[in-house]
């Protein structure tokens, strides 16, 4: 899991791997401070291809 955030805690970005799967979560956060924080989270497969021979 990987995780930033701003100097001002007002932005958050998270990733997180899942090995088995391949799947990769991706998480922002905004306006963290507010009450009508922002949430975008994003999913993607990160399988590996195979080569043709």
């Amino acid at each position: 899991m990987v995780k930033a955030t701003s100097k001002e805690k007002n932005y958050s970005e998270s990733g997180i791997i899942n090995r088995k799967s391949g799947e990769l979560v991706h998480e922002i956060t905004r306006n963290v401070k507010s009450e009508n924080s922002e949430k975008d989270i994003s999913f993607y497969s990160c399988r590996k291809r195979e080569a043709n021979a």
